[in-house]
């Protein structure tokens, strides 16, 4: 009985992990993330292997704008999982940070 109950969790557990899958959804998804990291007023634009985020008259208070690419990137991944890799530059009125990450 306990046997069932641990495999009938972790068969949860592995089903509640989600992917986008719609461009769309993903586009949307990734400029949601773009914002938590960069703020609210950063613009953003993406398509399914790239993203660009853009912080004018800004900066953030994380300068290490590759790693802030970096976590961007593996976001990318996420909400493009067709896409053999993903690229991320952000750019604020101090610098710039690029990553590219593949699956």
């Amino acid at each position: 009985m306990i046997l069932m109950t641990a495999a009938g969790l972790a068969s949860t557990s592995k089903s509640q992990a989600q992917t986008v899958r719609d461009n769309n959804s993903g586009q949307a998804y990734l400029e949601r993330a773009a914002r938590v990291l960069c703020g609210p007023r950063a613009r953003v634009s993406v398509s399914a292997t790239s993203a660009s985020v853009f912080l004018f008259g800004e900066y953030l208070a994380d300068r290490n704008l590759n790693e802030v690419a970096r976590n961007l990137a593996l976001d990318g991944l996420n909400a493009f999982p067709d896409s053999p890799s993903f690229s991320v530059f952000v750019q604020d009125s101090k610098g710039q940070g690029s990553a590219e990450v593949h699956h």
